[in-house]
This record gives structure tokens, sequence and C-alpha cells, in this order.
């Protein structure tokens, strides 16, 4: 049941809607069956198997309803092969690609049925489709259907025609399947900064030199590339080289193009707000987070990493109002809702939000409305959640409860044994010198001068990224707070 549960929830309500007036229309039992089955599921009115089966049999679970949930779930499926491509997907690739392949099917099948002039005629279309959008992998399938028509209608000739054109696509094919594995090789081993291994940069420079794009090289092949330099060059610091990499990334997203559509568009925009994020340009960071927020589709995932580009970018930019009103509309949103950890995340912005404004015990709360997110996050959230709770301590002198959630922040560090955490580590170096000469500001000047030093410089792994854990930056408020005794106000 859990399988057909999950399967309708990913419907639209309009899908389901219609695939129940398809079943209501027709005077079959089984039909019927299914129709009961999908509305108890719809309305949620049953939890497991046995619930569903008493309903609609009166029985216990059986082989009739294990028939009956199978006929379902593939008519469920059939009903999605049958809708119009523009209801299924967003992008204009997208639908090119799912009605390429259906046209595909249904010309392999009327030429198996005999109809083979209007079998070709479909495939043609269907090529034409896929060499305007670069689908070579269906490009390939099409070819070869059709030069073994080509070869039974009109010789030897008109079958080596369609073989060298094969040939030629296999090279463009090899060339976007080369791209797409740069892209998984550079990307999948990091997907969180705190997460990002000290060999990183050679092993991120070694693969990239493996691949050159070329002028001539389609559309496609130069996306991935793109995606995958961008996401190396940011990773390793150089953003004046990721942000160059991301304009020609702009320019592949031109009018006409088959990729320019608002997806794509606003991920590029927000590419641009974390680059000038770490170029420490917030404005500008801030101006082109909103374009891409106004890009991102508010129903789906990518809406609330734009929102969170926003609240950072306006977080660093000082302007505080436009950061709590992204929080609020962050925490409306039924993605960010729907997800422990990603609502623990915006709760954490808001404890840094308040922390910021001087606003303790607010911070204080929000930390703790984080949940469950210390026990599930892998990603070293809770390593600046951490960091956090003991920057309210210090503020409020509980010095009996740092040495506590000092030795607690160690523990933490140390169970991230292969990650880079150097810059967390020298932190806690800071503050365990803060912990031992609380009254000495002579002596803990001396003490954390040398890590204060690296990680105001911020090189290689002591370097600071708000993308990260650490989104006030310590070294920053350690030494106006503590070191200056700059007073901060507490509400």
């Amino acid at each position: 049941m859990k399988k057909l549960t999950k399967l309708t929830q990913k419907l639209r309500s309009r899908d389901l809607k219609l695939i129940c007036n398809i079943y209501s229309a027709k005077e079959n039992d089984n039909e019927g069956k299914r129709l009961q089955l999908l509305e108890l599921i719809i309305n949620e009115q049953i939890t497991d198997d046995e619930e569903a089966a008493m309903r609609i049999y009166g029985r216990k679970p059986d082989a009739a309803f294990s028939k009956l949930k199978q006929r379902l779930r593939e008519d469920m499926l059939n009903f999605l092969l049958m809708q119009d491509t523009d209801r299924l997907f967003e992008s204009t690739v997208g639908r090119a690609k799912f009605d390429c392949k259906r046209k595909l099917l249904m010309g392999e099948f009327l030429i198996h049925r005999g109809a083979i002039e209007e079998g070709q005629r479909l495939l043609r279309k269907a090529l034409n489709m896929a060499q305007k959008y670069e689908l070579f992998g269906e490009v390939l399938q099409i070819r070869d259907l059709l030069r073994s028509k080509a070869g039974d209608a009109s010789g030897l000739n008109a079958y080596e025609l369609y073989t060298q054109q094969i040939e030629k696509d296999f090279k463009s094919y090899q060339e976007i399947l080369r791209a797409k594995a740069l892209y998984g090789r550079l990307t999948l081993p990091h997907h969180f900064i705190i997460n990002m291994d000290k060999d990183y940069e050679v092993y991120g420079k070694e693969i990239l030199e493996t691949f050159r794009i070329r002028e001539e090289s389609s559309q496609t092949c130069k996306f991935f590339y793109y995606m995958a330099a961008h996401y190396y060059y940011s990773l390793i610091h150089n953003y004046e080289k990721s942000l160059a990499i991301n304009q020609q990334f702009e320019a592949l997203l031109k009018p006409g193009g088959i990729f320019n559509n608002k997806a794509y568009l606003a991920i590029c925009q927000n590419n641009y707000a974390s680059i000038y994020i770490n170029l420490r340009d917030y404005e500008k960071s801030q101006l082109h987070a909103q374009k891409a927020l106004e890009l991102f589709n508010i129903k789906k995932g990518n809406w609330e990493k734009g929102a969170r580009q926003i609240f950072l970018a306006s977080f660093l930019n000082k302007d505080f109002e436009k950061a709590e009103n992204i929080i609020e509309e962050a925490l409306q949103n039924k993605i960010v809702g729907g997800n422990v950890l990603v609502k623990g995340k915006w709760n954490y912005f808001k404890a840094i939000l308040e922390f910021e404004k001087g606003n303790l015990d607010e911070a204080r709360a929000n930390l703790y409305n984080m949940g469950k997110l210390p026990n599930i996050d892998p990603s070293g959230w809770l390593i600046g959640y951490k960091l956090l709770e003991i920057m309210i301590l210090i503020i409020e002198k509980e010095y009996s409860l740092i040495y506590i959630h000092l030795n607690n922040f160690n523990l933490l560090l140390h169970r991230h044994k292969t990650a880079n955490i150097t810059r967390a580590k020298t932190i806690l170096k800071v503050l365990k010198a803060y912990n031992k000469y609380p009254f000495d500001k002579k002596q803990l000047k001396t003490k954390v001068a040398k890590e204060m030093a690296l990680l105001k410089e911020g090189k290689n792994e002591y370097f600071w990224t708000p993308l990260g854990f650490e989104v006030v930056r310590f070294d920053q408020w350690f030494e106006d707070n503590i070191l200056n005794q700059v007073a901060m106000v507490i509400r």
C-alpha cells in the first residue's frame, strides 16, 4: 500500500480527478473496485493493506486484492503516458524528450503491425524533434529503426547513409555522456560545504583537465560542463573563475536556445547570488537572489534554495527587515514545513537573525525549535547550531555551561573525521582559550593570536563562507565582542 500511496501523492489533484471520472464512466465491476481503492487512498481513509481489503472485499488481503493494486498502479502509469506533455513537464527539453520517446514507441509499433509508411512518418517527426533538442540517445534508436527499412526498400547505399549519420551522432552522444559523467564526478562527492575534502581541489582539477569544451560542442554538452565547472571553482573558492563560467552559462540560456526556460534562468541567477556573497558584494548578491526567487516555482524545492540566498544576502547586507520577511515566508511554505530538516535550518536562520539583533532569548528559543535536526542532519548544520549556542552563553557569561558545551562541541567535531573542519577546529581552540582566561584579556589575546590570524586571513581550509555553518563570522564577532570588548545589548 505504501508504494501505491506514494505514487498517488506524486500525481496532481486534477490528474487524480480525471482518473476517477474515467473509472466512474465505466460500469465494469473491476473498474469500480479500482475507483473505490483510489478514493480511499485520496481521502486518506485507509492506512494499510488489511484495512483496504476489508473495506473493499470484506476479507483480509489475498491474491485478488494484490491484483487490484497492481491494475490500479498500471492504470495510473498508463494514464500519465497518454497525457499532453505540457501537463507533465515544465521544461521544453523535458516535454520534447517525453514526446519523442512516445512517438518512437508508436512508430516502432506501427511498423511491427505492417503500417510501415505511417510508422516511418511518425519516426521522422520524432527524429526532427530529437535532433532539435540534442536527444542523441533517441536519435540513435530512431535512425537504427529507419536504417533497417531504408535498406530493405532502397538497398545498400541508403543503408550506408544512415550508418554514417549514426556514427556521427554516436560521437556527439559520447561527448554528452562524458560531460554528464564530469558533472557527476565533481558534484556527487560534496553535496555539503562541510564535507569538502582537503584533496578536492586536486581531484577536481584532474577531472576537468580530461575534458575540453569545443566551439562545435552541443548545447547539452556545454550545459553540463558549465554546471560542473561552476560547482568546482566555487568549492575551491575561485569565485572570479566561477563568475566567468556562470556568464558563459548565462549566454547558453539565450532566447531560442534549448535551455531557455525559467528553471535554468533561476539557477543561473542563484549562482550569481552565491558567487557575489563569497566576493562580499552583498548588494549584488541580494539583487540576483531576488531575480532567482521570482523565477523559481514556489511549489518546488528550488524555491527554498532561492529563499535561502535571499536571506543570507539580506542578512549580510544588514537588511534585517527583508531577512525577517523571507524567514516568515519560508516557514509558511509547504515544502519547508513538510521537511523537518529544512524547517530546522530556517529556525536556525531565525535564531541567527535574533542573535545579531541582540535578542538572545528569542535566538535560543529558535535554536530549540530546530527540533530533531541535531540528531538527523549529517551536513554540518549541527556545528553551526552548537557554535551559536556557545556564543550566546559567552555573552551571558555562563562559564560553567560554556565548559560543558565546549566538550560537546569537541565530540561533535571528532565525529566528522573525513570532513574538512579545520576552521571549526581552530574556532574550538579559541573558545577553549577563552574558557581558560575569561577575565584576562591580555593573556587571552596572546593565546589566540595565531588562531585568530588564520581565521581572519581565511585562506584555503580556513576560508569563511556564510553559505556553510558559520553564517555569523566567528573571528570578527569574537574580536568585536570579546577581545575589543564592544558592548552587546541583551534584550
